[in-house]
């Protein structure tokens, strides 16, 4: 392989080429009407490895509101193994058997399959998970999890009603996912182009949609169980 990286040095005032005789090539002609004044076997120096490109964190976020409690939200989210079921992006997250704030996670699209390592940073529970990549793809993220409030109106008419929390309007969690990648900056600059930076935000939110399903689907479920064991 090194044999493919030797440099051949033809002087603009006339010479040879110093490849190896060892792969079959004549040498190359001195050029018309110019005299040899001296050896041209010199190799040339080595070019130097251009630097690296600058890198910058690019991040993006997209919000959904959710009708479940909060800790239920919460709960679903954090069971990180479930991820890829909302986000198809994902092929697989496996939590660290002896660590499980260690996650190993394999994204495969397009042909294309990146795998890194994270770990989470900042729990709090109920409210958020924020992580950051130990290797591989460099990333760092977190969701947030947050109470909606009821709309004025009717939140004066259930405290007027006198009823517990429990019969006033159900609840509504808003679920917030920011995601960050520090990329090379011509990448960058390709994100932060407003179509491209849209696709990627109406992605996280396609996900946040599907995340929002399975927990409906959760609590819906949950719910018809408990009504049949009421019974």
């Amino acid at each position: 392989m090194m044999a493919a990286f030797l440099p051949v040095a033809v002087p603009l005032t006339g010479g040879v080429c110093t490849r190896p005789a060892a792969e079959g090539l004549r040498p190359l002609a001195r050029p018309a009407g110019r005299r040899r004044t001296g050896a041209a076997t010199a190799a040339a120096a080595p070019r130097a490895r251009p630097p690296p490109p600058a890198m910058t964190w690019i991040e993006k976020s997209a919000s959904v509101l959710v009708e479940a409690p909060r800790g239920v939200c919460y709960t679903i989210f954090s069971n990180l193994e479930r991820q890829p079921v909302w986000s198809p992006w994902l092929k697989s997250v496996k939590v660290d058997a002896t660590d499980a704030s260690v996650s190993r996670w394999t994204l495969a699209a397009r042909g294309v399959q990146v795998s890194w390592q994270a770990r989470n940073m900042s729990v709090i529970a109920g409210e958020l998970i924020a992580w950051q990549s130990m290797d591989g793809l460099s990333n760092r993220g977190s969701v947030k999890f947050e109470d909606v409030p009821p709309a004025p109106a009717v939140a004066a008419a259930a405290a007027a009603a006198g009823g517990p929390p429990a019969t006033r309007p159900a609840d509504v969690t808003a679920v917030t996912l920011s995601v960050a990648f520090d990329v090379p900056a011509p990448i960058a600059r390709v994100l932060d182009n407003a179509v491209i930076g849209k696709y990627v935000e109406q992605t996280l939110l396609a996900d946040l949609r599907r995340y929002r399903t399975e927990v409906l689907k959760e609590v819906r479920g949950a719910a018809r169980a408990g009504a049949a064991r009421a019974r």
